[in-house]
């Protein structure tokens, strides 16, 4: 399982598909694995039946997390502002810069105060200092970061 994770990684990657924290990877390639595994050390199984079982969990969790996802796009929205994202949803929820040496937009970070942030429900913070927000446009500046 460990060996077909790291060529998963790299296939989800070179297919340009949006893993960034390989939980593809790692729970559904590797995850599929298991499931037809099993009929390799237990008699009492088949491959159709690992099939019919790995296609019914899929199936109940793309549903699910469909109908999950529609009903909080709904209620508070999925996105952040494009302010955020060019800033940071880390200066926005926390009000400092998780990564300053490698992102530029203020500096080196030296010399900041960490702020509360304690995440409540829905990954919102229950309470925070924020520093005042420039207008929409002043002081954003898009960093290229090598990859």
């Amino acid at each position: 399982g460990g060996a077909l994770v790291v060529f998963a990684i790299l296939t989800i990657d070179k297919m340009k598909i949006d893993d960034p924290v390989g939980a593809i990877s790692v729970h559904g390639v590797v995850g599929f694995w298991g499931l037809m595994a099993v009929p390799l050390t237990n008699d009492g199984t088949s491959f159709v039946g690992q099939l019919v079982g790995a296609g019914t969990i899929f199936g109940w969790v793309f549903g699910v997390s469909f109908v999950v996802w529609l009903v909080i796009k709904a209620i508070m929205g999925i996105r952040v502002s494009e302010e955020e994202e060019y800033e940071g949803t880390d200066i926005g929820e926390c009000g400092l810069e998780a990564y300053p040496e490698f992102t530029g937009t203020r500096g080196s970070g030296r010399g900041q105060t960490p702020r509360l942030c304690s995440w409540g429900a829905f990954g919102r913070p229950f309470f925070q200092w924020r520093p005042k927000r420039p207008a929409a446009g002043v002081g954003l500046k898009r960093s290229v970061v090598p990859r």
